[in-house]
């Protein structure tokens, strides 16, 4: 994967994505290491940025490698440099150092990660030994286009305006930016004044709004991440997130143990489908705005809100996945799949399992016939198999 963005890089010229260098920074250049990497912090865009060592800037973008460098950092060595500065709220950029073989040489590609703590500045006048130039505090680095901030200079007004959009996700449209202000979950106030609704404190355009489910079709009554709560009915209900008066986006929620909290109705992922079951899970993805609606959901410090304690929070992750992203959800999909017959096997509901739930939900509803026996064993083998995924190798 890497590989394949640095060859790609190579062929094209230097912009505000990567930069070349012939080799790594002596010690009176280091200096111009941390004006470099500050730079490629400092930008406005939201994508990793690349140092190439070992290529020269011309006009063939000649590889003449690192192997013999005697400069070289590895990560370790590079993150304790940058942490060892004095840089404002401590906020240490994020790289990383690997190296690559290409037509017979030796690269390495500092990766600096994107990062939103921007703008990254030093708060104490810094010249690293043997240097000439002193770092000035408050002095801001940018990249633009191909070209950083001169060694002497600090970034235009316009540039440093850009970084502090992007540090407060004001360069983001509405949907992004609910995910910024979901992870701030103090600043949100729950009310139940003629309506039921979250509204964000700093920016009252920010407004999520409980109402009726708006699904009219017949809902179970029980999900399989009901059954290891103290009452295993579920109750729906329609969470609107807002901007002003435009609907970003609706979630389905679950009341759960008796609407003692609330959560976000996990999507579905089907293993495998014949015509006695289906061998099904329930999972998130950590990168959605569903996780940031459910971290915000089961984590409420508002005491007028419905949240769950450690108990039940704890109790309801133990049987839904959550994959990192989409693509970490199909690879190891596709490694379950190998193993169907005997997961199988695995996750089929034991009596000693069933009999206690099916008891449970006896006391729990009026008449019989509510919730059936397969709807139970159907929920329990979910139940069973997203604990089976959480404890697999895959996942660890």
């Amino acid at each position: 994967m890497l590989a394949d963005i640095i060859t790609k890089l190579i062929r094209k010229d230097e912009d505000e994505y990567h930069d070349f260098k012939e080799e790594w920074y002596v010690q009176n250049k280091k200096d111009e290491m941390i004006k470099d990497i500050f730079s490629f912090v400092n930008t406005a865009h939201h994508h990793d940025c690349y140092l190439i060592m070992g290529v020269k800037n011309d006009r063939n973008h000649t590889i003449v490698g690192v192997e013999k460098d005697e400069n070289r950092y590895n990560t370790q060595n590079l993150t304790d440099y940058l942490e060892h500065l004095p840089i404002a709220n401590h906020e240490t950029p994020v790289v990383r150092v690997e190296s690559l073989p290409i037509k017979k040489h030796t690269i390495d590609v500092i990766i600096i990660k994107d990062f939103n703590q921007v703008p990254v500045y030093l708060t104490k006048q810094y010249r690293p030994k043997k240097c000439e130039n002193r770092i000035q505090p408050g002095q801001i680095f940018c990249r633009l286009n191909d070209t950083n901030t001169a060694i002497n200079q600090t970034a235009k007004d316009y540039q440093v305006e850009k970084l502090w959009k992007k540090r407060f996700r004001l360069d983001l449209p509405p949907k992004e930016q609910y995910k910024y202000k979901l992870s701030d979950i103090t600043n949100w106030e729950y009310s139940e004044d003629g309506e039921k609704r979250f509204l964000y404190e700093f920016d009252p355009d920010y407004c999520m709004y409980l109402v009726d489910d708006i699904d009219k079709a017949p809902r179970h009554k029980i999900q399989s991440y009901s059954l290891s709560q103290n009452r295993a009915r579920v109750n729906w209900e329609t969470l609107n997130l807002m901007y002003k008066d435009r609907l970003i986006k609706s979630f389905t929620v679950v009341y759960l143990d008796q609407y003692r909290f609330l959560t976000v109705y996990p999507q579905e992922s089907c293993l495998e489908s014949n015509y006695n079951s289906m061998l099904v899970y329930r999972y998130i993805l950590a990168d959605s705005i569903d996780s940031y609606v459910e971290e915000f959901l089961l984590n409420q410090k508002n005491a007028s809100s419905p949240s769950p304690d450690s108990f039940q929070k704890d109790k309801l992750l133990e049987s839904i996945v959550v994959f990192k992203d989409i693509e970490q959800k199909n690879i190891i999909d596709k490694e379950l799949k190998k193993d169907i017959s005997v997961i199988r096997k695995e996750v089929k509901p034991k009596s000693s399992q069933l009999n206690p739930i099916q008891k449970k939900v006896k006391l729990e509803f009026k008449y019989e016939d509510e919730v059936s026996i397969n709807e139970i064993t159907a929920a329990c083998q979910e139940f069973n198999l997203g604990v089976y995924i959480n404890k697999s190798k895959f996942l660890r």
